[in-house]
C-alpha cells in the first residue's frame, strides 16, 4: 500500500472518506481502505498494523469524535512513531473534518480521560497519544471546513463563476441532450452547484425533475 487512511467511520466513511479511496484509485494510488481491505478469518488489528506499517502516507482524517476510538488512536501514535523513525520514507498528511487543529491539539483530552476511567486505556497510553496528537496538529494538512461552501440567504455563496462555466458548456454543445458532471470530495457543495444550475434552465423546458440519488 502506498496510502494508508485513518478514519472514524461512523463520522467520514460516507461523507468523505469513500470519495477519498474512488479518487485516489482514480490517480492509480493503492491505498488501505478499510472496507475495502480486511479479509474475513484475520484479525483486524493486525491487518491494520501490517498496512500501517507497509504505507508511506498517513492520511488521518480528524472529526469531532475521532477520538473515541481507541483504535484511531493507537493508528495516530504508529504513524507518528514510523514518521519519527523513518522521516525521509513516511509522511504524515492530516485532514480536519469538522473539526480545526486546535481542538486535535488540546480539545481532545477529555475524551483521552473519559476512556481511561472507562478502563480503555491507560494513564500511560493516554500520554503517548497526546504527544502524537499534537504532533500530528502541528504537520501542514487541509482543513476541510475552509474548504466547504455554506449557503446564504439568497442561495449558493460564491457560485456565479462555476455556475456560469457550466451553463456555458450546455450553449457550446449545441446539442438536444447534454451532460455534465460535476465531481470532487464530499462536503464541498457538488449538490448545491448543481440544484443552482437546475433552478437557472429549469424554465426552458415543459417538464422538469431534480433527483439526487445516494
Amino acid at each position: 500500500y502506498e496510502v494508508f487512511i485513518s478514519h472514524r467511520g461512523p463520522d467520514t466513511k460516507v461523507s468523505f472518506v469513500d470519495s477519498l479511496n474512488q479518487e485516489l484509485k482514480r490517480q492509480q494510488v493503492h491505498c488501505f481502505f478499510d472496507k475495502e481491505e480486511l479479509q474475513p478469518g484475520q484479525g483486524i488489528p493486525s491487518q491494520l498494523l501490517r498496512a500501517q506499517r507497509v504505507a508511506n502516507i498517513y492520511v488521518i482524517v480528524f472529526s469531532p469524535k475521532f477520538e473515541e476510538s481507541t483504535w484511531c488512536n493507537i493508528e495516530v501514535l504508529e504513524a507518528v512513531k514510523a514518521m519519527e523513525m523513518q522521516p525521509d520514507c513516511k509522511i504524515i498528511y492530516p485532514v480536519f473534518h469538522g473539526v480545526n487543529p486546535g481542538v486535535v491539539r488540546h480539545g481532545y483530552r477529555d475524551s483521552f480521560a473519559a476512556l481511561t476511567a472507562k478502563g480503555r486505556a491507560t494513564a500511560e497510553e493516554v500520554q503517548e497519544w497526546i504527544a502524537a496528537f499534537t504532533t500530528v496538529s502541528m504537520i501542514s494538512g487541509v482543513d476541510l471546513n475552509e474548504l466547504n461552501d455554506d449557503p446564504s440567504e439568497n442561495g449558493y455563496v460564491d457560485s456565479e463563476g462555476r455556475v456560469a462555466g457550466i451553463l456555458s458548456r450546455f450553449r457550446k454543445s449545441g446539442q438536444m441532450v447534454t451532460s455534465v458532471g460535476i465531481t470532487g470530495q464530499g462536503a464541498i457543495g457538488k449538490t448545491r452547484l448543481a440544484k443552482e444550475v437546475f433552478n437557472r434552465i429549469q424554465g426552458n423546458f415543459e417538464a422538469s425533475c431534480f433527483v439526487r440519488v445516494r
